[in-house]
């Protein structure tokens, strides 16, 4: 086991290891982390890093590039359009097509933070996407912004390339936060569907939210019943957060346990 937790210094990590199945980074000024050479591993995890780069002329925070892990069965939290993927030689970017070269098909498990308001970040998702065709489990926590919001519409998924593990594999999708907004909807909507092996769909709404607005987001909520359910029907819950104004949960011992198939603490 691996875990660094807030060191202030900038931390470079190169992952050459044939015993390690566990690394974890928290809360640490994290500019890179190269798995180069890492059989045993199993379970990754980037939970609120920060970087330097966020002062210079990079838009991007943190550098992941994933060379050889053949049994890395569970990653998070990446963050599409801030964190740069690199799956072996291969930097993905938006509109990435998927091969041998760009993909980790051992991974069942991700989860994402991610802003749906905030264009860049949308329109990395699917390509993030692809490059893990195995997903049985997708964790996406809504982010709030300040930047000026964006709505892409429906449209935007549409017109998204057919995603391997959307169609093929997903069986549980926890979207955890939501604020209640067009694109968070719309992207609900791709999932319901598209995903075939969907077994059920988990939405955990933002704790913070008026009670006309809670009435509001629920009939949204509702409508998707009305949707075409790649999978048959419904397989929506939905529940407000316990976290009183929001927030992503995390724990170090349960990232580390093995026995424990849900270290996202999402149930």
């Amino acid at each position: 086991m691996l875990a660094v937790v807030g060191s202030q210094t900038q931390l470079h990590a190169r992952l050459a290891s044939r015993s390690i199945r566990c690394a974890q980074f928290c809360l640490s000024i994290l500019e890179e982390v190269a798995v180069v050479d890492a059989p045993s591993l199993e379970r990754l995890f980037l939970w609120r890093n920060f970087s330097q780069r966020r002062r210079r002329v990079s838009k991007f925070s943190t550098i992941l590039k994933i060379a050889h892990a053949p049994k890395l069965l569970i990653l998070g939290y990446l963050e599409p359009g801030v964190h740069m993927l690199q799956i072996g030689n291969t930097i993905i970017k938006a509109g990435t097509k998927a091969s041998t070269r760009t993909t980790v098909s051992s991974v069942q498990m991700l989860a994402l933070h991610l802003q749906f308001e905030v264009y860049d970040q949308v329109k990395m998702l699917p390509s993030f996407l692809r490059c893990f065709p195995s997903i049985e489990t997708l964790i996406v926590e809504s982010e709030e912004t300040l930047e000026p919001s964006s709505n892409l519409g429906l449209k935007f998924w549409k017109d998204t390339i057919p995603i391997d593990c959307v169609k093929s594999h997903l069986k549980i999708l926890y979207l955890r936060e939501m604020q209640g907004t067009k694109n968070e909807f719309d992207f609900l909507m791709f999932i319901a569907e598209n995903a075939q092996k969907l077994e059920k769909m988990f939405i955990v709404l933002k704790n913070v939210l008026s009670y006309t607005s809670r009435e509001a987001v629920a009939a949204k909520l509702n409508a998707l019943d009305s949707a075409n359910w790649a999978s048959g029907s419904s397989k929506t819950l939905f529940k407000f957060s316990r976290a009183h104004g929001g927030g992503s949960a995390w724990n170090l011992k349960t990232g580390s346990d093995f026995s424990c198939p849900d270290p996202f603490c999402c149930v």
